[in-house]
């Protein structure tokens, strides 16, 4: 997301409510939100197999269990987990949905639950997530750079989020210092080499792996697909719309996700 937006949707007045009482559900939610964010990576590295002693504490593995053969039960399955995710946020991004929650809560409350049903919702994936095992590619020479690569690209999403503004994207501000009606446009730090850096280290961490199964192969696919019809078919259409001329200049000059004029001798517009 290039955009951190503080405006409410439509006329009506948000319901308030103490606010001690939003500051420590937003706090609360954060933490959530933060062993969550930790349980999706374990679960796609596979930690609980690398550091056995941190089982306990990220539970979640995407090979985890007796191998299954790709039959048409585990795929529907784990299909329809991702697809609670992704009507998640379809749903509760939308302009309908936050009318119809200003309406009835705080609005300064509104990014908080947003981020607790994405985050239930991975919570649900992780949890009931039926490992497909049958192994298409693996090559154990890889394993190491291929851990190396993939954490950094976690630390590019992290990176990303504070580039943006780490605690408005996941509702802290919004709690703590209520909702500004300004529009910030990012477009420097690692906004200035692509218009999409969270998305960009969230492909390194779904491909990123020197053992693929076809479980993995799905959850990297079905997720990615998702991003990419997502950000090109919703998100920056609105983003055209809010910024007009200003963010069609950022398209034609900054790369998508990948920042390949870094090595080609200047900018220019990519995927």
């Amino acid at each position: 997301t290039l955009l951190v937006v503080h405006s409410s949707v439509g006329s009506i007045p948000p319901v308030t409510m103490p606010s001690v009482a939003v500051k420590a559900y937003a706090a609360v939610v954060y933490v959530y939100f933060f062993w969550v964010f930790c349980c999706l990576m374990a679960f796609l590295c596979e930690l609980s197999v690398r550091v056995p002693e941190l089982g306990a504490v990220f539970p979640y593995n995407i090979n985890a269990g007796a191998a299954d053969g790709v039959t048409l039960g585990p795929i529907a399955t784990d299909v329809a987990l991702m697809s609670v995710f992704v009507v998640q946020h379809l749903i509760m991004a939308r302009g309908f949905f936050k009318r119809m929650y200003f309406s009835a809560l705080p609005e300064d409350s509104e990014r908080a639950t947003f981020v607790l049903a994405a985050s239930l919702s991975l919570h649900l994936l992780f949890h009931f997530w039926v490992p497909i095992n049958h192994v298409i590619v693996s090559i154990p020479m890889l394993d190491v750079p291929a851990l190396v690569v993939f954490t950094v690209g976690v630390l590019f999403v992290l990176a990303a989020t504070f580039s943006l503004d780490h605690f408005e994207l996941f509702g802290l501000r919004q709690a703590f210092f209520g909702v500004s009606k300004e529009i910030h446009f990012q477009s420097s730090g690692l906004y200035k080499f692509v218009r999409h850096p969270i998305m960009t280290g969230f492909f390194v961490t779904f491909w990123c792996t020197a053992h693929v199964t076809c479980g993995h192969l799905l959850f990297a696919s079905y997720m990615s697909v998702f991003i990419l019809l997502t950000v090109k078919f919703l998100e920056e259409p609105d983003l055209r719309r809010m910024l007009g001329p200003k963010y069609d200049e950022y398209m034609e000059t900054t790369p998508s996700y990948c920042p390949m004029h870094m090595f080609g001798g200047g900018k220019k517009k990519s995927a």
